[in-house]
Formats: structure tokens, sequence, C-alpha cells
């Protein structure tokens, strides 16, 4: 029989104090038993006022022990990759892959410093305003407010124009 520490306890949250305004305590301690079938209870005391312990045996008590697995259960077996994250480890490489060999090139070859050895700077610095141009036109797309469009954004006043 192997004792354990751990024990579960409660502590009276209510209003329900005993003589003396001392709160109540029940603590239940599980002592390991590999063979128990059932939790026998051992003994039940109040070794202080209003302080009750039960103390009992059962398998539940035991450690948990990892057994090796023999079993060609799908859960425990490598599973392969998916083509989404094939997709994402393959974007992300050659992002770092352009970067860094982008860089180094602008770097050793044309002899750039700063943020000018960034590959197509230029390009890179206006993506910001042209996603934001692209969100306005498709939400005045669909809302169909064109005056409101042309009030916010003036810059497309004379493509609109041109559209029409």
């Amino acid at each position: 029989m192997q004792k354990m520490d751990e024990k579960l306890s409660y502590n009276n949250s209510l209003n329900n104090f005993c003589p003396g305004h001392v709160p109540r305590r029940f603590r239940v301690l599980v002592e390991c038993d590999p063979d128990a079938k059932t939790a026998e209870i051992i003994s039940a005391d109040e070794p202080e006022m209003c302080d009750y312990v039960v103390k009992m045996e059962s398998v539940h008590g035991c450690p948990l022990k990892k057994e090796p697995s023999n079993n060609t259960d799908q859960s425990s077996q490598a599973k392969p990759l998916s083509g989404g994250t094939i997709f994402i480890i393959v974007f992300f490489s050659l992002c770092t892959l352009y970067l860094l060999g982008g860089a180094g090139f602008n770097f050793v070859i044309k002899g750039k410093r700063g943020k000018q050895v960034l590959p197509h700077l230029q390009f890179w610095s206006k993506v910001g305003g042209l996603v934001s141009d692209g969100f306005y036109f498709v939400r005045f797309k669909f809302t169909d407010n064109t005056l409101l469009y042309l009030r916010e954004r003036p810059v497309y006043m004379i493509e609109l124009v041109m559209w029409v």
C-alpha cells in the first residue's frame, strides 16, 4: 500500500461556522490500493473541532502509469503533413530566401546601405496604400455610395469620371 500526499479538501465558503467563528473543513485522503475493486473508507475522524478527515483506499489514489503502446492505433502514429501546411512552409521559406537573398545582393553587389538594402523597396513602400485603396474601392462598390467615395477619396475623382 502506497501513501499519497495529495488530498481533496473542502473549505466552507458559506456563513455556517462552528462555535468560536471557526470555519468547517472537510478533507478526504485517498491512499493507493491497486487491488481494490471499490473505494473503501478506512476511517473518519474529527481531530479538531470542525475539522473532519476521511481516509479511504482506492485504485484511484494510485499514480498513473504510462504503459508502452504496442497497438497500431492511428492516434499514436505520425500523421503526414497536409497540403496547406506544406504550402505555408514553402511560402515562408521562399519569403525568407527572397528577403535575405535580395538584401545580401543589394548590400554586397550594389553597395546599398540602410533600408535601401531591402529588395524592391519602392514597391513594398506602396503596398500599404494600394491595399487601403483596394478596400475603399470594394467597400464603395458594394454599398453603392459613389458620392461618399468621391468625398472620402478625392484622388479617384478623375479616374471615376474616365470610367463613366
